[in-house]
């Protein structure tokens, strides 16, 4: 709806709205926060550190909103 706003120029105060759903149900926790390698002493990132990463590295000044759909055990 603000991204609507933003672009009809109807509400001076609404901007745009990026947003990425998210199932955490759909993965394993691992792959959803990131998990440590015993064999290769590696930590691969999950899905949700790269999706803050991308969000808080973005050089916009557009709303970004991360929305899990279903519950976070």
């Amino acid at each position: 709806l603000l991204t609507l706003l933003a672009d009809e120029g109807t509400f001076e105060e609404a901007s745009k709205v990026i947003y990425r759903v998210i199932n955490p149900k759909a993965i394993t926790m691992g792959q959803l926060f990131g998990q440590f390698d015993p064999v290769s002493h590696e930590w691969t990132d999950g899905v949700v550190a790269n999706t803050f990463r991308e969000f808080a590295s973005a050089q916009n000044d557009d709303r970004k909103w991360v929305v899990f759909d279903g519950p976070v055990d």
